[in-house]
């Protein structure tokens, strides 16, 4: 075939993908001809993309290759689009409490910067330890100028935002020649990324780096693009000189977990690995944890996490390889976004909270910036080396400065600055154990001078006096005072800042023994202080919302030693408020319990805890009045509250935690019972533990319901997934008994319910087919005598596409079924129409059941008894919408939506117009319609017209 011919080849297909080519020079690429099935996509410099229409295209990419100029074909990528990795507006698990420490003698500090209503701004770059990376940057001379960034994304608010960037050098640009304006960011998602990195005033990370931002997307478009557009931007980041690139976008994973962009990028962050260009990318919002091992640890492509507050993975992020904050962190807000998406939570402060890995990638990028900068400052022959080792040592580097899992930027510059002779004699690069050893030979903790201070860190003689507490910067070189305690949780009270409160309480407790009496008195007056404004904050009414992580923090400590006194710091108080707490149940409930995973273990071991110190009954009776609490009352909650109770029952099991984890499961069995079908939890394996428990599987299989009680989650249950333990001979009493207690009650039924009667008429169909001989007349007679005298349209409106619809394709099957060797689905049809032509009012206020019970199942009755009723019903029903002169409160007129239904069918419809006196009254009642001085009728006649013109078309063709 020769690729140039004008003329295209026959049977030709369109590929729905594109090669990215790349040429020898960029003015090969420009002499290039561009084959005849070909259009070009967009150019970069030696790079073009193509979109070609072929009949087979690994040929065609085989010949094209052969192409003397070409150098390279990427692998033909699917033209689609790529979501940024992040949420609006705040996470809902960092709204509150998340002040940090840190005082100067004014109380104020700039780590210690805090919103209106008490949350802090810069939790997440003190989280990191940004203000002792800072510290030491400054003690060393060292700045991040000779480090040049790129931030590929949704361009950048120049207008409201230029003035807040830190950068001498900071610039805009396009990333290829169809995007959008780079001053403009109609996402915010480019401003609040690029703020992570270069901001001033806290915000940013690495604010004197080189760093420009590329936009992406096309004009108009505010959070997407496409393959080739995002590979010419990278590309043009790298060619640029910048170092590192952050892209905070990604997304359609594998099963694996790997992004499947990665795959189609292979090829070219390879090329970028030659240039020195360290790729840092956002892990993803999808919650996909899975094992790391299709990670390269010495590739230039990190993937970065998300962390929460306490430093443990947001319940969002998909497993990266580093881990960096991204739960409600604050930084730029683009002005051109709305604030219902992208509000600004600090009041007058130009910033926003907000979460996701999109955020974590920026603090990474910024991280890897300023150990980059470092390792040029004090290894001169870094500048020398090949672009895939300056990548290792930096990755390398951060991988080594990670503490327990989390990111510490203090200890990568700490690292990056170490003398390195003796490694690098040893390996050319040392590997990140290598590294982190070296370190660990000299490290100290770092400590402010005193409780007044946040700034000149010092080092402390040994790790146990020195007051240190996760995010906090509240520190201390000795055993803190009574009267330092003092001062410091009086400051806290004052500026609402609890991780000073939380940082007091830690000071002493490193060492993992029993705390003092002193120990537990602090604790309870923290806990006290902190309920106040956890009260204040709730909803009147609910129960208190306790913040999640700083219970963790404190729980522990207060369930040491026995203390009944009716406060809220009373242990058995405490527990029962955090159990019940929203944010608790939200934790434990999470869609995918590889979410809820590690909060799920921290619970379990608080109600171990519980148990030991106040004894079984205590315990019990704690589980009455928390964990069972969840499935009170018939909101909606109870089933996904199931699930939740379970996993942490599981996880007592786990534990042989034996006396808790029987107390709760004979709880939860009875629950399960109780709990109606009002929604249906995604997982439905949660029982399956609970089912298959040696002690509480025999009260399971022989529990008999009340007669009328309504169905229950244990029933979805065990229909779905262990129907086949009920003996045959008595499936049919089974099923027949699930029928009845589909709840009478019309206004309280859910779909929930009817999904489950679904799952039941099917399933006693097949197994009548299987064992007819256990449905003889009596069964038969039992199940039709419920069915007619049933006076439940949501009953039947469920009943009748399964039982008439799904089960019955062919007339011949269906009399051959038990069930209909009569004619009793005939009259349960009959008896639909005589409810409808009646204006019964149950039937008539349901818009579904008028479809479900006039139009499906008719098949099964007579020709011309159908078409009786049918005309009938439109007849009976046109003359009351023709006369009608009232409106209902909500929807349209009932006998407008029967005509509607009837209409709404093609073959109904036919047969009705086919009719000259029902397509009269049709006209009339049109035209009675459109003269109603109600507008409301003028569009109901109007819409009654377009069906008709509709049916008339089809009738014509």
């Amino acid at each position: 075939m020769d690729l140039f011919k004008p003329k295209k080849p026959e049977s030709s297909r369109w590929i729905h993908g594109r090669y990215f080519i790349a040429f020898k020079t960029e003015e090969t690429r420009k002499k290039f001809k561009l084959p005849a099935p070909c259009k070009r996509n967009i150019s970069y410099g030696k790079y073009l993309s193509l979109s070609c229409e072929v009949e087979e295209h690994e040929n065609f990419k085989t010949k094209l290759s052969k192409h003397k100029n070409i150098k390279k074909i990427h692998n033909v990528e699917n033209i689609r689009s790529l979501a940024y990795g992040h949420n609006f507006p705040n996470d809902p698990y960092a709204k509150e409490g998340l002040s940090s420490s840190g005082l100067d003698s004014t109380g104020q500090c700039l780590y210690n910067d805090t919103c209106p209503d008490g949350r802090a701004k810069f939790w997440a770059q003190q989280r990191i330890s940004g203000d002792l990376m800072f510290s030491f940057l400054k003690e060393q001379g060292i700045r991040t100028g000779t480090v040049n960034v790129a931030v590929v994304d949704s361009g950048f608010d120049e207008k409201t935002n230029k003035e807040l960037m830190a950068s001498p050098d900071f610039s805009v640009h396009k990333g290829h020649d169809k995007a959008g304006n780079p001053t403009l960011d109609q996402s915010g998602h480019g401003t609040a990324v690029s703020g992570l990195i270069g901001g001033k005033d806290g915000v940013g990370l690495a604010p004197n780096a080189k760093l420009k931002v590329y936009r992406v997307t096309v004009e108009g478009d505010t959070g997407s693009t496409s393959s080739d557009l995002l590979k010419a931007s990278i590309m043009k980041a790298c060619d640029d000189g910048a170092e590192v690139i952050n892209v905070s976008w990604g997304g359609y994973f594998d099963e694996r977990g790997i992004g499947e962009e990665e795959e189609e990028y292979k090829e070219l962050y390879e090329e970028l690995f030659d240039k020195g260009c360290l790729i840092v990318k956002s892990a993803g919002n999808s919650a996909r944890r899975v094992k790391r091992d299709h990670m390269d640890p010495d590739d230039n492509l990190l993937r970065v996490e998300a962390s929460e507050v306490s430093g443990a993975m947001s319940y969002f992020t998909s497993n990266g390889e580093i881990r960096a904050p991204g739960s409600g962190v604050f930084t730029h807000r683009s002005a051109q976004v709305g604030k219902d998406r992208y509000d600004n939570y600090c009041g007058k402060a130009r910033g926003s909270f907000v979460n996701g890995t999109s955020f974590a990638a920026p603090i990474t990028s910024a991280i890897a910036a300023q150990v980059a900068a470092v390792l040029k400052h004090n290894h001169y022959q870094f500048k020398k080396l090949p672009g895939r080792d300056r990548v290792k040592w930096i990755t390398r580097v951060l991988r080594a400065a990670s503490h327990n899992g989390n990111l510490d930027a203090n200890r990568a510059v700490r690292i990056a600055s170490m003398d390195m002779k003796d490694l690098v004699s040893q390996q050319p690069i040392p590997s990140a154990e290598a590294l982190k050893k070296e370190y660990a030979k000299n490290e100290q903790p770092f400590c402010t001078a005193s409780i007044g201070k946040c700034t000149n860190p010092v080092r402390c003689p040994d790790r146990k006096n020195c007051l240190s507490h996760m995010r906090s910067r509240l520190s201390r070189c000795a055993p803190p005072s009574q009267s330092d305690i003092s001062t410091a949780l009086k400051l806290a009270e004052r500026l609402k800042a609890n991780d000073v409160a939380l940082g007091v309480l830690q000071a002493s407790n490193t060492d993992g023994k029993k705390v003092s009496s002193a120990k537990h008195a602090q604790a309870r007056t923290i806990w006290n202080r902190l309920h106040k404004s956890w009260k204040a904050n709730s909803k009147e009414g609910k129960p208190v919302r306790i913040p999640f992580d700083q219970a963790l923090e404190m729980l522990p400590i207060i369930l040491q030693k026995k203390f009944r006194s009716g406060s809220p710091s009373d242990a058995f108080t405490a527990m029962r408020e955090f159990l019940n707490s929203s944010e608790t149940k939200g934790r434990l409930n999470r869609d995918k319990k590889a979410q809820s995973s590690h909060d799920v273990e921290k619970v379990a071991k608080l109600v171990t805890q519980f148990r030991e110190t106040y004894g079984d009954r205590e315990a019990n009776k704690l589980l009455d009045d928390t964990i069972l609490h969840w499935f009170d009352g018939d909101d909606g909650g109870a089933p996904k509250s199931l699930v939740g109770a379970t996993r942490v029952w599981s996880e007592l099991k786990t534990n042989k935690d034996h006396k808790s984890s029987t107390y709760l499961g004979e709880k939860l069995i009875a629950a399960s019972k109780k709990v109606p079908l009002d929604s249906l939890p995604q997982e439905d394996d949660y029982l399956d533990a609970l089912y298959d428990d040696p002690a509480f599987k025999k009260s399971i299989e022989e529990s008999k319901p009340e007669e009328k009680e309504r169905l229950s989650l244990l029933d979805w249950h065990s229909l779905v997934n262990h129907q086949d333990r009920v003996p045959k001979e008595k499936r049919p009493e089974y099923f027949l008994s699930m029928i009845e207690r589909y709840n009478m009650d019309e206004k309280n039924t859910q779909w929930g319910e009817g999904k489950l009667l679904g799952k039941i008429m099917d399933s006693m169909y097949s197994d009548s087919a299987e064992n007819p001989e256990n449905y003889n007349n009596e069964v038969v007679k039992r199940f039709w005598d419920y069915v007619n005298n049933s006076d439940n349209p949501a009953f039947l409106s469920e009943l009748n596409p399964h039982f008439g619809g799904r089960m019955f394709s062919k007339i011949e099957d269906a009399r051959k079924s038990p069930f209909l060797k009569g004619n009793e689905f005939d009259t349960m049809i009959e008896n639909h129409y005589k409810k409808f032509i009646a204006s019964d009012e149950k039937y008539m206020g349901k818009y579904w059941y008028m479809e479900d019970l006039i139009l499906k199942g008719t098949k099964f009755l007579p020709e011309k008894r159908r078409d009786s009723l049918q005309l009938e019903l439109a007849n009976t029903h046109l003359e009351k919408l023709k006369n009608e002169n009232t409106l209902p409160i909500y929807g349209a007129p009932p006998s407008f939506n029967v005509v509607q239904v009837l209409l709404k069918s093609s073959k109904v419809g036919k047969r009705l117009i086919s009719n000259p006196s029902t397509l009269k009254k049709i006209q009339e009642t049109i035209d009675s319609l459109k003269k109603h001085k109600k507008e409301e009728f003028h569009q109901y006649g109007s819409k009654l017209e377009e069906q008709l013109e509709d049916l008339q078309e089809i009738e014509e063709g």
